[in-house]
């Protein structure tokens, strides 16, 4: 990275402008990709962008290249976009107070090695075929380095250096009757993950599950959905919560700060504070600091987050919670989601149920109208649950609701958790869930 050209194009646009902000990166990175039990793929990339966003004659104009040898015709784009761009609501930061800095830089992430991912990798695939040589197995391991800086015409100037590590292995087996059961697990964020293969080793003992199918009905159950399903009763909340949604007044929670919309046993956090975790971090991408505060708590809406533009639209604080590639305009972007647990385990919840149903993955957004909280997936992986104990998979299933009358039959949350992308969620329990069975239609 050039090491003076961030103030080059700085200073190059306020002889223009009065305000100006650069966000800088520069990332490395290395992809390895089994497929069909094979290693596909190998990729290793290096990128440097440079992002510019002035604000001219009180209107915000942006420009961003990748090609770095002429500063001055990024300042020229960035203006001249200014005379069509928005009308600017807020003014850069100042530097902020820092703390202690969260971690996002792991040394072991940083020097994992091309060859260690490889036999990853192979061991993910030899664990499948060892289960049974029919699987079809599929594994994707990424790192990255990415330095970045942030300075602004208001004299903030901050600069951090962070890895990224990304795992995901796939299990695959035709059926004999006919289909496909696929099963993926994985995890993602800043620090190594120590134990690929225990992620094919789930996918293997879920697989195991589903040998034997279930017969399903159509009706109303008790479903439990698993850490990787959760986002589909709360995508609705994170959309409502989004200051972005809120500004144009098409959130279904603007009007519901302070109000009641969930089971008082629903706490969702955004908590950037965690070391390593997706999503964390000490300052957002405007240079604002990050803090962990309530979305919902004890199922009222406590909070919304906002970058400095929509902040400024509503007249009220930004939140520390602006997101953006240098390729990008900021926006309203979540850190990481936190779900509060409860205090029994996945399994002494699933214990306890006399009859229902377990969803663990789904399959594409279904019929799901996420500003009207109206959602209708397919179980993709899924479990019927007869006297405490999972009997079978069931098939050609679709479950159905609102998110705001279904967080309000919340029974229990689980006590042990999972991150799945940048949520950490225990399995959440409700009851009285619309399950329709394919085979009633038919």
């Amino acid at each position: 990275m050039a090491e003076n050209i961030a103030e080059q194009i700085l200073e190059e646009a306020l002889k223009q402008c009065g305000k100006a902000d650069v966000l800088m990166e520069d990332i490395e990175s290395l992809r390895v990709v089994f497929e069909h039990n094979n290693l596909k793929s190998i990729e290793t990339k290096q990128m440097t962008g440079i992002g510019l966003r002035v604000i001219k004659d009180g209107r915000i104009g942006f420009a961003a290249a990748t090609d770095l040898r002429k500063p001055g015709r990024l300042v020229e784009m960035a203006l001249e976009a200014a005379r069509f761009g928005q009308t600017a609501a807020f003014d850069f930061p100042s530097p902020p107070q820092i703390g202690t800095p969260v971690k996002v830089f792991d040394k072991r992430a940083a020097e994992f090695q091309l060859q260690t991912a490889i036999e990853r990798g192979r061991e993910c695939v030899e664990t499948a075929l060892a289960a049974d040589e029919h699987y079809d197995c599929s594994v994707e391991i990424s790192k990255s380095l990415e330095r970045w800086r942030i300075i602004n015409s208001a004299g903030l100037d901050y600069s951090e250096e962070a890895t990224g590590f990304d795992a995901d292995v796939s299990v695959l087996l035709v059926l004999p009757e006919g289909g496909l059961l696929w099963i993926g697990e994985g995890r993602d964020g800043h620090a190594l993950c120590d134990d690929i293969p225990a992620f094919a080793r789930e996918a293997l003992r879920k697989h195991k599950l589903g040998e034997k199918n279930a017969t399903v009905t159509t009706g109303t159950y008790p479903v439990l959905f698993l850490p990787k399903a959760v986002d589909v009763v709360l995508e609705a909340i994170e959309v409502g919560c989004n200051g972005k949604f809120i500004q144009k007044g098409v959130s279904p929670l603007g009007d519901k700060l302070g109000e009641r919309i969930a089971d008082a046993g629903l706490t969702i956090w955004d908590d950037p504070t965690m070391d390593y975790a997706p999503g964390c971090g000490t300052l957002d991408s405007e240079g604002l600091a990050c803090d962990r505060k309530p979305l919902v708590e004890r199922g009222v809406v406590r909070n919304f987050i906002f970058d400095l533009q929509t902040a400024g639209l509503m007249g009220v604080r930004p939140t520390g919670n602006a997101g953006r590639s240098f390729a990008d305009m900021p926006a309203p972007h979540y850190n990481s989601l936190v779900v509060e647990p409860g205090r029994r385990t996945t399994a002494e919840i699933i214990a306890g149920m006399r009859r229902g149903i377990v969803v663990d993955q789904v399959l594409g957004a279904g019929q799901s109208n996420v500003l009207s909280g109206e959602f209708s997936v397919n179980i993709d992986l899924g479990f019927l649950v007869e006297d405490g104990r999972v009997v079978g998979r069931v098939k050609d299933c679709m479950v159905a609701g609102n998110t705001f009358s279904v967080l309000n039959s919340l029974v229990e949350t689980g006590s042990d958790r999972e991150w799945h992308g940048a949520m950490l969620t225990p399995a959440l329990l409700f009851d009285g869930l619309q399950v329709a069975a394919r085979s009633d239609e038919e």
